[in-house]
């Protein structure tokens, strides 16, 4: 049986993460990861900043931090 595609990949001197966000949402929240269309895994959040001058931005990774 295949392994199922992961959202991230670490590497020696990082983890890198694959993110679907979704801005100006109700709340900041994570929902887990998919699989989009094309077989990719993705990690889904969603965040109630806008996404003017970085706002979705930082909003992202402080929910991730």
């Amino acid at each position: 049986m295949a392994e199922a595609p992961r959202c991230y990949r670490l590497t020696p001197n990082a983890a890198l993460l694959r993110v679907r966000v979704t801005p100006n949402a109700g709340a900041d929240r994570i929902e887990g990861s998919e699989i989009r269309d094309d077989g990719e895994a993705v990690l889904r959040v969603r965040v109630a900043a806008v996404p003017d001058k970085g706002k979705a931005n930082a909003a992202v990774a402080a929910l991730l931090a």
